[in-house]
């Protein structure tokens, strides 16, 4: 018995720190020059656990078969395992379909994800542009049309996300020569719980729009196979 009350006890406070844990991710892209990607993921439960895994790669890594990308795990005790990974564009694709697919059909999807990035804490975010056309006018008005769009993009971040740190948009026209480069980098967070929920949301709203075609069709054969 004295067993058992300590096995139920280790779970319930498991769940409890899984719930609370959060996964934080950190990226950093880069396009125009030399385009280049870098993205960590870390789960981290309080000061118990943590697991990270990065994933980077550039320009040179793009080629007509698919992507070439470095991957990274470090566990707790800071030991590396370095994999070098590629990945072609019609898995990718496939990927995005299925996907799509699945969820294409299920109602309220927007309000479940809106629920999920309302808890999406943002604790940085940097966008930076470099841009020129060879001409001064255009240069100018190229400029005035990113700071309009980063505006908008900024307004998007505050009302889907909850952000504690004002982001950082910089545009800088270049009236000498023609050169374009963007930077972006940033962090967010969100808690295990909360994805768990999402998740499971989403799978009952899936499983809902499933059962319900199949019962419209019945009441039009009254329940007649054809």
């Amino acid at each position: 018995m004295m067993l058992w009350t300590m096995a139920i006890f280790t779970t319930v406070i498991f769940f409890i720190v899984l719930w609370h844990s959060r996964v934080s991710v950190e990226f950093d892209l880069a396009g125009g020059g030399q385009p280049s990607m870098e993205m960590t993921v870390t789960l981290r439960m309080w000061r118990i656990f943590s697991h990270t895994k990065s994933f980077s790669g550039s320009g040179s890594a793009l080629d007509e078969e698919g992507i070439r990308y470095t991957e990274k795990d470090i566990n707790s005790r800071h030991k590396e395992k370095t994999k070098k990974k590629k990945t072609t564009y019609t898995r990718l694709a496939s990927r995005f379909h299925h996907m799509y697919s699945e969820y294409q059909h299920v109602k309220r999807l927007g309000a479940i994800l809106g629920s999920f990035l309302q808890n999406v804490r943002v604790s940085s975010f940097k966008w930076e542009t470099v841009i020129g056309t060879g001409d001064a006018s255009s240069t100018a008005k190229m400029a005035g049309v990113l700071w309009s769009v980063k505006g908008m993009f900024i307004n998007l971040l505050h009302t889907f996300l909850s952000v504690k740190k004002e982001p950082i948009i910089e545009v800088h026209p270049l009236f000498s020569h023609a050169f374009t480069k963007t930077h972006v980098s940033g962090m967010f967070s969100f808690k295990i719980g909360h994805a768990i929920v999402v998740m499971l949301r989403l799978m009952r709203a899936r499983r809902q729009s499933r059962i319900k075609p199949n019962r419209s069709s019945n009441a039009m054969t009254g329940g007649i196979e054809t």
